[in-house]
Parts: structure tokens; C-alpha cells; sequence
């Protein structure tokens, strides 16, 4: 397994506006947590950033139940082909529901100026990673960083210097995905990217932004 990717067993996130019992409260506490936590950072140092996404995951991973939010909650995703999201704010922190159809994808993007943890709640998808090397006027330098194949239950992280640059595309059952983002700035959120990637995986590619902003 991949040093960046942790599999777990347990669900992490509760979440049902109409929940009242103790899982729903234990959610509201652990959000809480991670919004305090985030906003003491500032600028962590990059081993400051790597301590702090694991902080999250075990804060995550101390929850035992996930309940998907009510569809009705859910909107079409700006830029996904296939996929609704539904959004929760807590300070500088944003909690993101992303649900899946059949082969659904999010397209190449960053997290400009965020880091973030993402947790499979159902299905299976599979992501591809780049680090940014280089940006100027004509585009961007990417070099290849991660690639999983990520069934129910397991977890990965980016950092704003770490595979930051992504893409995500559901298996052919759909997928059900949760992402929370710390964000850093007020500048912060996602930029869609055109990628043209080398031939051979491990080789250099090319980034280039397109229109088309959204949250984290």
C-alpha cells in the first residue's frame, strides 16, 4: 500500500440534519475540533501540514457511523460530469459529499492554497496525482506523484505542495466520497486544468487552466 493512502475499516462521518442521537453529537464535536484546530495553523511548515492531515484522519476515524445527506441536498457539481455535491462550512474548514454516478469524474483541478483528506464511502474510484513544479504565463509543469485504484473504506491526503493537482473518476457502481479541506486563504479554492499528460506515466506533463472556478 502506498505510504500516502491509509485503509481503514471504519466509516467516519455521521451526517443527517435530522439526527439528534449521540453519533450526530460526536460529529458536531469532531467538526468542531478540526475547524479549531485549522484555525491556529496559518502557514504551517510542510512537516507542520503532514502532522496536521494526520490529526485529521484519526479525528475521522474515531467516528464509527456515516449517513449520506439527504439527496435533496445535493447539487450538480460546477464541473463534474456526473456528480452532485453537497457542502458544509466550518470556519476554514469545508466538508464535501460527492456522489457519484456510473463512471462520473471530476475533471483535472487543484486545491489552490488547501490541503485536504478524502475518505471512500462507497464504490470504488480512481484518482491520479500530480505536483506542480513549475507555473508561468503559458501554463504549468506537472510531475506524476500518485495513482490508486481506492475501494470503500480507505483514505488518502494532499497537501498545497503535495499531489495537489487530480482528478477522480467513479468505477462502474458509482461512488460515494467524502473531502475535507482546510483552506489557508480567502483566495483559496479549486482551478480546473487541462492535462496533457506524457506517454509514459512517470514522465513530465502539461497543465493548462480553463475557465471554471469552484469552492475547495
Amino acid at each position: 500500500m502506498d505510504s500516502w493512502m491509509i485503509n481503514l475499516t471504519r466509516n467516519i462521518w455521521p451526517f443527517r440534519l435530522t439526527q439528534r442521537d449521540a453519533f450526530s453529537q460526536c460529529t458536531e464535536d469532531v467538526l468542531s475540533e478540526i475547524a479549531e484546530k485549522a484555525g491556529s495553523l496559518k502557514k504551517p511548515d510542510a512537516i507542520e501540514e503532514e502532522s496536521y492531515l494526520l490529526w485529521v484522519m484519526g479525528r475521522l476515524m474515531m467516528l464509527d457511523k456515516v449517513a449520506i445527506p439527504d439527496p435533496a441536498l445535493f447539487q450538480v457539481h460546477p464541473q463534474g460530469e456526473g456528480v452532485r455535491v453537497c457542502r458544509k462550512r466550518a470556519g476554514s474548514v469545508e466538508f464535501c459529499f460527492l456522489m457519484f454516478e456510473p463512471d462520473g469524474y471530476i475533471p483535472y483541478h487543484d486545491h489552490s492554497d488547501c490541503n485536504g483528506v478524502m475518505r471512500v464511502l462507497g464504490g470504488e474510484v480512481t484518482t491520479r496525482n500530480y505536483d506542480l513544479l513549475e507555473q508561468t504565463l503559458e501554463g504549468m509543469v506537472l510531475q506524476p506523484s500518485a495513482q490508486a485504484w481506492m475501494t470503500e473504506g480507505r483514505m488518502a491526503s494532499l497537501s498545497r505542495h503535495r499531489d495537489n493537482v487530480h482528478q477522480v473518476t467513479a468505477g462502474p457502481e458509482g461512488a460515494v466520497v467524502l473531502d475535507v479541506f482546510t483552506l489557508f486563504s480567502h483566495d483559496a479554492g479549486c482551478r480546473y486544468m487541462k492535462v496533457t499528460a506524457s506517454e509514459q506515466w512517470s514522465g513530465l506533463a502539461q497543465g493548462q487552466l480553463i475557465n471554471g472556478e469552484g469552492g475547495a
